[in-house]
């Protein structure tokens, strides 16, 4: 993993112009229990602490970049950007434009980073587990003009299959369209009637049922690393991180 300063940087064959990585949950300004870099205004932390905290990565990022946040509701809608302007409500994020800065949050979730190979195209996805039964990630693909084959994906930190216990209901909604093999894999049963499910290994095999076999990351867990994430499965009231693509000019 690489870590550059205050956030760590997707690990990935993306070409050189894209910039993209994720918020650590150290060396902002918010107090507990947002401590200290939260990037979120809707989870009840002092605004000008959150105001500081995204101003200071956006100073690490360069002046001549703008950015575009969402009001994220676990939905499957995507934001075609050609221009950085006010919070769209929307759980992902496509441009070519350069010099965009696009961002979800996430404190369990995944979030889902896309470029093709020629550095033209990006998006970004926060997908828990609604939005990823639900297309979010389909949807987001339709967006682009490169072919499948010609895309890769980096999935960033989210809560891993250690940790992310859900019930039938979860497990009944991947079911509808995906092989039973991969729920076999993906969803293990507990005694107390709840599954632990995998979102990478969903995520993964999404992505080849979608023809992309160029993908990184999805080796950590939020839950786990409390010192670098935020957790809302772990903490309840707590920060979240911004996950940030861009094409830089």
């Amino acid at each position: 993993m690489d870590v550059r300063g205050d956030f760590l940087a997707a690990s990935w064959a993306a070409p050189q112009n894209i910039v993209a990585g994720t918020s650590l949950r150290a060396k902002g300004h918010s107090s507990k229990p947002f401590d200290t870099n939260n990037m979120g205004l809707h989870v009840g932390d002092n605004e000008r602490n959150v105001a500081n905290n995204r101003l200071q990565l956006a100073e690490a990022m360069g002046e001549n970049i703008k950015w575009q946040w969402l009001e994220q509701t676990h939905s499957v809608e995507v934001a075609n950007v050609e221009k950085a302007g006010p919070v769209v409500a929307a759980d992902a994020i496509y441009t070519n434009v350069p010099n965009i800065m696009c961002c979800v949050m996430t404190a369990d979730c995944l979030p889902i980073f896309i470029a093709n190979r020629e550095g033209s195209e990006i998006a970004i996805v926060h997908a828990g587990w609604r939005g990823l039964a639900g297309g979010v990630l389909e949807n987001t693909l339709e967006q682009f003009r490169s072919p499948p084959d010609q895309l890769l994906v980096y999935l960033g930190p989210a809560i891993g299959p250690c940790h992310f216990e859900v019930g039938e209901d979860v497990k009944e909604a991947f079911s509808a369209s995906m092989a039973t093999a991969v729920i076999d894999s993906c969803f293990s049963a507990k005694t107390n009637g709840k599954y632990l499910a995998d979102l990478y290994g969903l995520t993964k095999a999404k992505l080849r049922t979608l023809g992309i076999s160029s993908h990184f990351g999805g080796d950590s867990c939020t839950v786990c690393e409390s010192q670098r994430f935020f957790s809302f499965r772990r903490d309840g009231v707590t920060g979240r991180m911004a996950n940030f693509i861009c094409l830089t000019a």
